[in-house]
């Protein structure tokens, strides 16, 4: 019976000891896991232990090209552990793994490892014709799109502006392998230097490029 009784006592501080270790729950990115250069990330964390013990959530962060991240201290708020990876560390496309630590009172810890990227966007106004624009032209302006160093096919949209006025592409603009997003245009009906931006939306992210454009009155020509 007294081996019972000790076998018994034995297995109860078994569990307790499991049950009093931390244990990360879950983690959360935001905006995501999937970040462009210039947004910043937050990162929650759900770590608890049976009681209620938990002394401190870390977080270490390195780049695959080495590019380390100060270690994080995440403070306690409305039941999440919580810091800031801030944007001027996410200045250039990289791939992170994040290593969070959980620990408790009794120094008991958890760890996890967790993935997030940063990428870039850009875009370009690669081409425009015809090279030289009359009254009365469809105007063709070729932008490329890309995610770091791949273009971007789907999913973009545009606000386009002459000296500043909205106007409308002629058709939803079209995507060409060898030209990028196809906006056409009509030429404005009066002659004269206009500025013409774009800007590009894709997700949280958007680009805004502009460039000068001269209208031309049309070339007559008389035979006497």
């Amino acid at each position: 019976m007294k081996k019972i009784m000790v076998t018994i006592v034995f297995i109860l501080a078994l569990t307790k000891a499991v049950l009093a270790s931390p244990v990360i729950n879950s983690v959360t990115f935001e905006p995501s896991s999937s970040l462009w250069v210039g947004e910043s990330l937050t990162v929650k964390v759900n770590c608890t232990d049976e009681l209620n013990s938990i002394s401190s959530v870390k977080l270490s962060a390195v780049g695959e090209d080495g590019y380390t991240i100060p270690t994080k201290d995440l403070a306690f708020q409305s039941g999440m552990y919580i810091t800031t990876i801030e944007s001027l560390y996410l200045s250039y496309p990289n791939k992170f793994s994040a290593s969070i630590t959980c620990t408790n009172n009794n120094s008991e810890s958890v760890s996890q490892t967790q993935a997030f990227e940063v990428s870039s966007f850009t875009t370009t106004i690669s081409s425009i014709t015809p090279s030289t624009i009359y009254l009365g032209d469809l105007i063709e302006v070729d932008v490329v799109v890309k995610r770091n160093n791949e273009q971007i096919s789907s999913g973009v949209s545009f606000i386009i502006k002459l000296n500043d006025s909205l106007v409308q592409p002629k058709v939803q603009p079209p995507y060409d392998p060898s030209k990028g997003w196809i906006i056409y245009l009509d030429a404005p009906n009066i002659s004269g230097q206009y500025s013409l931006a774009i800007t590009t939306s894709y997700g949280r992210v958007s680009d805004t490029k502009a460039i000068s454009l001269t209208v031309n009155e049309p070339v007559l020509f008389s035979i006497t």
